[in-house]
């Protein structure tokens, strides 16, 4: 039996730090079916994101821009749990690298 690989746990990508810093547990697809699955889901939330912007008559890409990012981070912090621990939104979603200071 192959062991599974833990580098998602000892090196987290940025999103896997920013779901961590929420307390949201993620489930890795590992499998093609489970693969499959997450790109349909994704397919569905980009179809209904053009239907959005076209119904708010969005013509331009700064506007597309402007509405997409307030009202993507407003409907996170909505649906985040209050336990989250009142930390900046914006603020956790940024990219975050770790650096080391030689004594060179």
């Amino acid at each position: 039996m192959a062991e599974r690989c833990t580098c998602e746990t000892d090196h987290p990508t940025q999103l896997g730090r920013a779901l961590q810093e929420l307390g949201i547990g993620s489930i890795l697809a590992y499998s093609p079916p489970a693969k499959g699955r997450i790109e349909r889901s994704f397919l569905t939330a980009q179809d209904r994101l053009v239907k959005h912007q076209r119904q708010a008559k969005i013509s331009t890409l700064s506007d597309a821009n402007k509405v997409s990012g307030d009202g993507i981070l407003a409907g996170m912090e909505q649906a985040l749990p209050a336990a989250r621990g009142g930390g900046d939104l914006a603020a956790i979603l940024c990219h975050v690298a770790e650096r080391v200071i030689g004594n060179d």
